[in-house]
């Protein structure tokens, strides 16, 4: 659910992908539009959450590629798991 309809959506979102991550050993994949629907600053939103998943383990995004903020976050987090 995106954060314009419940402020705390993109929180129960981080949750629940470090519980799948926890408790079931699965992967995740998710929308990271979905959260900054109706929101503005869409692109910089959608960069913070995804960096905010990918610590909570998210393992696949579903994103728009030609966002410099998504590829600069992407970058930066494919960065941290290599060290």
């Amino acid at each position: 659910m995106a954060v314009a309809s419940d402020a705390k959506a993109a929180q129960e979102t981080l949750e629940t992908i470090n519980w799948c991550k926890n408790h079931f050993k699965c992967k995740t994949i998710l929308g990271l539009s979905n959260v900054s629907f109706g929101m503005p600053g869409r692109p910089w939103l959608n960069a913070a959450f995804l960096a905010m998943a990918q610590y909570c383990g998210l393992n696949l995004a579903i994103a728009n590629p030609a966002s410099v903020e998504f590829m600069h976050v992407k970058k930066a987090g494919d960065a941290l798991h290599r060290s």
